[in-house]
């Protein structure tokens, strides 16, 4: 079965195998537009329309877009809107020109005026101010610093003062200006619609038209090059290029998709980038490449072009919104491009240089000269889900199947091994080569095979090994075998002897996913839970995410030529130097240093897979191959340019007790103000999502907060005085603007909390002394008549509180159980056959909780169970406990109910429902996992003080480990619980997951009723 690849092939040789010349950190040219990363934003995701006259990035970092329906500020991941709604001086909300002067202040072309904007205050300036027209399509600044403005109807000088007007009469070609540029040598070149090019100098208007060299006289766009090269954009003529006082064309003639041409932009590498009326194109080496609306843009009239400090570049369209084009770090393989399932668990390079690709659920897939075979059960497979794939050195393929054992393809034939013919277990987990040629099987249950020489021999828990479940496989520089287990740590094999190596020796996880040895021979484990290990002279030194781990699950290690260690997890690939390691060690660094990658950086889907071998691979070219839920994710480590730019950091907002917080040179904010919220924003547009960040508040806080990716900073309980709020963040790599951004403040206190106020209260005191003996005496006796009355209605007290004790008694215990309880039965305990039990878990609730202060914390969690509790009473269920931010349902006791199954699944779907709407009330993105097993449960009472009415038994752990090993945002339910909801219910099959002490387990995603 062969699939061709039409497309991806030509792009993996030119990615993959062509290092860029350059080391800029721009769009590398030697790449087609469609290889690079492209990514849009509509009013989907904010923008208030979709039509995008100018784009600019200024010097504080934020990139301004000028649209029909008003000026837009980005940082990267939100939009802030400025029209007629929320600022008086904007009387149209069609913005046809930004540009900031070196003073930092920006100015805005509008189609009724011109505004300039300084610390968030904008002026107004019109016609009646001197303006020769207010449709203002053009800006610029002089060397003297003067503004230039074009209009409809001719230009306007602005000194600061006051407006000198330009026009036919003093010398224009045309009154209706276009576009300006200032060049290098302070030339004021003028772009007309319909007179050409002017040139202002020397206090004279000179015109360049048709005759003179340019190819058309409506001139709609004026950049200068790096170099020098004024580009020249025009309606009607294309492209037309200044250099050394000569002119020169590009058109349709040259490649041009269109001749009207609206933008004109060169890059720091000499791509020049037109926006054309048939689409984008690009300029490089006299050669033009295209990208239209067929190929991915949003719409085909490309108003603006833009290339950010990072050489990103940023296109406007007329009608499509924004897009953004940048070099891609990973590209996947998946079933669009030929694969026979998304889902990969395995590959692997055979020596003839194809990738061998375990799927789970579409057999195995080779890809070979951009062809792809699939090899199934119809073709002989003796399973189609596939756990691990091997190649050996003699030609042979090993293929680990879940369930149906081993398969061997060798010279196009497949031979199958099972339990009935050597296999002691059928489900493989790991396969390996050693140096003789044997090849090791690691199977889930059955221990470690060695086939040699068409026999098994098999090593289990009675040879030394402390698990049957085998995960890994390596055979080191010294010829030891290194066995990674389940439960049982690692175990290593020297001339016939085993020791094991537990958490008692230093690992802090006996779950083992995967052995690596580097180039330094220095041995280093991944585990499920206990992050890495590395293995120096006889003891192991553990990482973890305390130490600056991204994550603690670490389910492949690789090492790549640059002196990076290589990751996955279920959250994506990450990176760390080796050298990261040993400074650690020595305390050179506070923490690892990762550099992490996902979903912003092409991979389809950022949850990579494990629990099996090999789960990853890195090719003889340097390619690194990583197994993912959605394809094959491959990047080159030798090609991938660091972003240097460390990212301009800005605060956009205070926000004090629901008020926002006026900025600028003096920020005071009023007293009695509880609550503090600092909105911040590291201005790096390549990856803006993994930007980091930590902050400090001067004078309050004693050490920096680590923030990760969090954008707000709350603070309560502060006391009045002067403080700075201090921010720092990084780039997607990890790269840090230590200076960052310090803002100072001064919080004002209330009269009574001021020196001169506990003056007074001193000198009060003391004169009240005497007063207040007397007035104690008086007040003894009174309070002896106090207390008498007191006995009294205390009395009557006593019975109010026993009837609240009868009801806090039923708040605690299922109201049958608190009925048996008080008859004085002595031992309360009850089996049920089947009942349905759900564990919910708020998604990262620990960095949750170090992120805000307790009082919220507290708040938030009464908030979001009090809602939940609300729910169970309403589906009438029955909430076992809260543990910290987890949370436990029983459905079908105390008194048992058939349709228990539904009755719980309604509850989680409307769990997640009001979890959603307290998301939008609170603008935040709190997720919960929710896990579902149905069962038979023993439940009863213990304690005798303190009662708790709970539940035992392996459907309720089954239940809590669906949760653990879930989806966050998503229901996971196992398959008894499936059988029981199917046919009322609609599921997406998630697949097997392996579950820590249950082994493997079919699960699935309770999505809706049907």
């Amino acid at each position: 079965m062969f699939r061709k690849i039409s497309f991806l092939w030509p792009l993996l040789i030119l990615i993959f195998c062509v290092i860029a010349a350059s080391s800029t950190f721009a769009l590398d040219p030697s790449k087609s537009i469609a290889q690079y990363s492209h990514n849009t934003w509509q009013t989907d995701e904010g923008l208030p329309q979709n039509t995008i006259y100018c784009i600019l990035q200024t010097r504080d970092g934020f990139l301004w877009l000028g649209t029909h329906e008003g000026l837009v500020r980005f940082n990267g991941l939100t939009f802030t809107i400025f029209d007629r709604s929320n600022a008086k001086e904007f009387l149209s909300n069609q913005i046809l020109a930004l540009y900031e002067d070196k003073q930092h202040n920006l100015w805005i072309g509008t189609g009724n005026g011109m505004l300039s904007m300084k610390n968030g205050r904008f002026k107004r300036y019109s016609t009646k101010d001197g303006l020769p027209h207010d449709v203002v399509s053009a800006i610029a600044q002089d060397t003297s610093g003067n503004i230039w403005a074009g209009t409809n109807a001719g230009l306007g000088l602005f000194d600061g003062e006051k407006f000198t007007v330009y026009t036919k009469k003093e010398g224009l070609s045309n009154d209706f200006i276009k576009t300006l540029c200032v060049d290098r040598q302070g030339r004021i070149w003028i772009g007309t619609n319909g007179g050409g090019l002017n040139l202002f100098k020397d206090g004279k208007f000179r015109a360049y038209t048709v005759k003179d060299g340019m190819s058309g006289v409506f001139v709609s766009a004026l950049h200068e090059g790096p170099k020098g090269d004024l580009w020249i954009g025009t309606l009607g003529g294309g492209v037309t290029r200044l250099k050394n006082g000569r002119f020169s064309h590009y058109t349709t003639y040259n490649g041009l998709s269109s001749n009207e041409v609206w933008a004109v932009h060169e890059d720091a590498v000499g791509s020049v980038w037109i926006g054309t009326a048939l689409g984008l194109n690009r300029l490089r080496d006299e050669r033009v490449a295209k990208y239209t609306f067929a190929d991915g843009l949003t719409k085909d009239v490309v108003l603006s072009v833009f290339a950010d400090r990072e050489q990103s570049l940023w296109v406007g369209t007329y009608g499509g919104g924004l897009n953004r084009f940048k070099d891609r770090r990973f590209v996947t393989f998946t079933s669009a491009q030929g694969l026979s399932n998304d889902y990969v668990r395995s590959v692997c390079e055979a020596r003839d240089g194809s990738l061998w690709i375990g799927t789970d659920g579409g057999g195995v897939n080779q890809l070979k000269n951009g062809k792809v075979k699939v090899y199934a059960t119809k073709n002989g497979l003796s399973n189609d889900f596939v756990r691990s794939v091997f190649a050996d050195r003699q030609g042979n393929v090993w293929i680990g199947t879940n369930g149906g054992g081993l398969n061997r393809l060798q010279n196009g034939r497949i031979t199958k091994y099972n339990t009935k013919n050597g296999l002691t277990n059928n489900d493989i987990l790991v396969l390996a080569e050693d140096r003789a040629g044997g090849i090791w099987i690691g199977t889930n249950g059955g221990g470690v095979l060695r086939f040699y020489k068409n026999k098994f021999n098999a090593y289990s828990a009675k040879d030394g090994l402390r698990s049957d479940i085998v995960t890994s496989v390596l055979q080191d520089h010294t010829d030891q075998l290194w066995f990674g287990t389940t439960g049982g740590g690692v175990t290593v094999y020297k001339d016939g002897k085993a020791k094991t190596f537990t958490t008692d020796d230093g690992l802090l996880s006996n779950d083992v996913l995967t052995i690596y040895e580097d180039s330094r021979n220095t041995i280093w484990i991944g585990t499920s839970g206990g992050g890495i290990a590395r293995f120096d002279d006889d003891e192991f030194i553990s990482y973890t995410v305390t130490q600056g781990l991204f994550n603690d699950v670490v389910f492949q290690i690789l090492e790549d030529d640059q002196g990076f260690l290589w990751m996955t997890c279920s959250r994506g690939v990450f990176k760390i130097a080796l050298s990261d390691f040993d400074q650690l060690d020595k305390k050179e660094i506070a923490g690892l240093r990762y550099v992490a990658y996902g979903k912003s950086d092409d991979m389809r889907s950022s949850e990579c897979t494990g629990g099996s071998q090999p789960a990853g691979w890195k090719m003889k070219n340097g390619m690194l191959c990583f197994p993912t839920i959605k394809g094959i994710a491959m990047i080159e480590p030798k090609v991938i340019k660091t972003n240097r730019e460390p990212p301009p950091v800005a605060i956009e907002n205070i926000i004090a007790d629901n008020e926002t917080v006026e900025l600028g040179d003096e920020i005071e904010i009023g007293p009695g103000t509880e609550k503090f919220e600092f909105h911040y924003a590291g201005l790096s547009y390549f990856a803006p999502e993994k930007v980091r960040f930590k902050y400090m508040l001067d004078g309050f806080d004693d050490e920096w907060v680590d923030a990760d990716t969090r954008r707000t900073a709350y603070y309560t309980n502060i006391f009045p005085g002067e403080y700075t709020f201090k921010v720092i963040a990084c780039n997607n790599d990890g790269v840090w603007n230590e200076a960052g951004l310090a803002l100072p403040f001064y919080f004002k206190p209330f009269f009574y909390q001021t020196w001169w106020f506990y003056s007074l209260c001193v000198i009060g005191l003391a004169a009240a002394g005497f007063g207040g003996y007397k007035w104690r005496v008086r007040q003894l006796i009174e309070h002896e008549k106090e207390l008498t009355r007191l006995v009294d209605e205390r009395t009557r007290d006593l019975k109010v509180e026993r009837d609240k004790s009868e009801k806090l008694l039923l708040n605690i215990l299922p109201e049958p159980i608190a009925v048996r309880l008080k008859t004085q039965e002595q031992t309360i305990a009850d089996s049920f056959a089947e009942v349905t039990v759900l564990f919910a878990d708020i998604v990262d609730f620990t960095k949750l909780s170090a992120r805000i202060s307790p009082e919220e914390l507290v708040g938030f969690l009464n908030e979001v169970f009090s809602a939940f509790d609300g729910l169970v009473e309403k589906h009438q269920l029955e909430k076992i406990k809260t543990i910290g931010d987890a949370y436990m349902i029983v459905a079908g006791l105390p008194n048992p109910r058939p349709d228990h199954a539904m009755a719980m699944a309604d509850l989680a779907l409307d769990m997640q429902e009001e979890l959603n709407k307290l998301n939008r009330a609170k603008n935040t993105f709190v997720q919960v996992r929710i896990g579902m097993n149905t069962g038979p449960v023993v439940a009863g009472v213990i304690g005798k003080k303190k009662f708790i009415y709970d539940l035992w038994g392996d459907a309720v752990n089954t239940a809590s480990r669906m949760e653990s090993h879930g989806v966050p945002g998503c229901i996971q339910v196992t398959e008894s619980t499936y059988e029981a909801l199917k046919n009322q219910f609609k599921f997406e099959k998630r697949g097997i997951v392996t579950i820590k002490g249950k082994g493997d387990m079919m699960t699935y995603l309770l999505q809706s009723r049907k």
